[in-house]
């Protein structure tokens, strides 16, 4: 077998999921700051970049979640501790940021409302904690608790 072929045999022999639930974690995270820097900068680049952050934790989260049921029902037959909670919570996540990127879209001048930039930023925190008790929970899944 080549190269190539041993490579995807061993890319393709294993889960997918932890493979990807790293971006929405890295991304939410990294959000907070941009976030807090086009806030605190006034700068239109920062936020653009934050704007375009919430969508990939958006897109992320499908992918996450749908790796992760994919991998509940073929790893442990559908019964993975917390697998209830967790598509809870990542439906939450996945409401939240995509509301956030809707909202930023559709009102692009959401940093320069006062009110509005606090209710904005606060879902980029939210995202953050939300990806950080999924994470916890997969650990349960994985190390027990």
């Amino acid at each position: 077998m080549s190269d190539i072929g041993l490579f995807l045999q061993a890319v393709l022999s294993h889960p997918y999921h932890p493979r990807v639930i790293h971006f929405p974690i890295a991304l939410s995270y990294l959000g907070v700051i941009v976030v807090l820097l086009a806030i605190w900068r006034r700068d239109v680049f920062w936020d653009r970049v934050a704007y375009y952050i919430m969508i990939l934790v958006a897109v992320t989260t499908v992918l996450s979640g749908l790796s992760g049921m994919f991998e509940n029902q073929s790893l442990y037959a559908g019964n993975a501790p917390n697998s209830t909670l967790k598509i809870g919570l990542s439906i939450l996540l996945l409401v939240i940021s995509a509301g956030a990127a809707i909202w930023r879209w559709r009102q692009p001048d959401v940093l320069n409302n006062s009110p509005g930039k606090y209710v904005y930023a606060l879902a980029f925190f939210i995202c953050a904690g939300l990806t950080t008790l999924l994470g916890a929970l997969g650990g349960i899944i994985v190390w027990g608790s």
